[in-house]
């Protein structure tokens, strides 16, 4: 969002109408309650932490272990309604058939996440992201995922602009040439 708004070294000491405008864009796309423009507590939360304003209410969350009954349960009484989970990983993260049951028999929908390591930018190169692609497309496959399904990739790091440009946008486009049509 904040790409666009021109000035010098990125830097600016005025906050005029084109800057509120983005901020409002912002807050928008991060379906924050305020938007318009004003950057209140939630947006700096969400501005300068990957968590965001963890106060504000969710509807869909992004689970790292597999969920029982009782927290499925737990996650519909508190108004979810979506779930991340992730199709790779060791046992204690990969989601389970039996899980995808669960989740689908109490009425949830579900994002699939494809993340091996992720957390270091040497991870993340066009080969990885070639390779990644393809292994997604077979671990949705065999879970039996629709064709339309939409698979997340996840970098898990605080990355440089430089490791950005080298490393993640080189393997997201390979991730996108190369992941199955079907997905």
């Amino acid at each position: 969002f904040f790409n666009n708004y021109p000035t010098e070294n990125h830097l600016s000491s005025v906050f005029d109408q084109n800057l509120k405008e983005k901020v409002a864009e912002f807050q928008k796309f991060m379906c924050l309650p305020i938007q318009n423009g004003v950057v209140v507590p939630g947006t700096w939360a969400s501005l300068m932490s990957s968590k965001g304003d963890t106060s504000r209410p969710g509807t869909g969350a992004d689970m790292m272990t597999p969920l029982t009954s009782e927290m499925i349960q737990t996650l519909k009484d508190n108004g979810y309604q979506y779930v991340g989970r992730y199709i790779s990983g060791g046992a204690n993260k990969k989601l389970t058939a039996e899980e995808l049951e669960r989740i689908f028999n109490a009425g949830l929908r579900l994002w699939p996440i494809y993340q091996t390591v992720g957390n270091y930018a040497e991870y993340f190169t066009a080969e990885q992201g070639k390779e990644d692609a393809l292994a997604a497309s077979q671990q949705a496959e065999e879970f039996g995922f629709p064709t339309s399904t939409v698979i997340y990739f996840a970098a898990d790091f605080d990355a440089y602009d430089y490791q950005v440009e080298n490393n993640i946008l080189p393997y997201f486009k390979a991730v996108h040439e190369n992941l199955d049509e079907k997905y």
